[in-house]
């Protein structure tokens, strides 16, 4: 396949390296959504979770309430929040399947638009070579089986 000879237009050869651009930009987003999907983050306990994201919380609603209403107030709201984060881990999920789905029709479609522009041709020894390996083949295929003598 010759993508930039001078046999080919100059409009021909600027729609190969756009192509190739592309199909190059498919293939990284193929991998970059592979890697999101076997390599996750670590899912937080709902320990880790209130440790790290509500502790900043429980300073706010303290702050000029008696401490029983806050006490309720930054449970229900840490319980809250854990939920959505487990919410938003199921979706990252299927936003990721559905990223990869994309990505890799987009490298089938711009790969197959290559072929399509860029044929591939075979040299004369080439198809020589086929043909040669095609009817030896046949050949062993159409021989008769001996006939065993008892």
């Amino acid at each position: 396949m010759k993508l930039f000879n001078n046999e080919k237009d100059l409009i021909h050869r600027i729609l190969n390296l756009i192509l190739i651009v592309w199909f190059v930009g498919a293939l990284f987003a193929v991998a970059v959504t592979l890697i999101n999907m076997f390599v996750k983050a670590p899912i937080l306990t709902y320990s880790e979770y209130k440790a790290d994201s509500c502790s900043s919380d429980y300073y706010y609603y303290k702050g000029g309430v008696g401490l029983d209403e806050t006490e309720i107030d930054y449970e229900k709201n840490c319980l809250q929040s854990y939920a959505y984060y487990e919410s938003n881990l199921k979706d990252e999920e299927y936003n990721n399947s559905k990223g990869l789905y994309i990505s890799l029709g987009n490298v089938v479609i711009v790969g197959a638009s290559l072929l399509f522009l860029n044929p591939i041709t075979l040299k004369k020894k080439q198809v020589e070579v086929a043909k040669k390996t095609i009817t030896k083949k046949t050949n062993k295929s159409k021989a008769k089986p001996k006939k065993i003598k008892k």
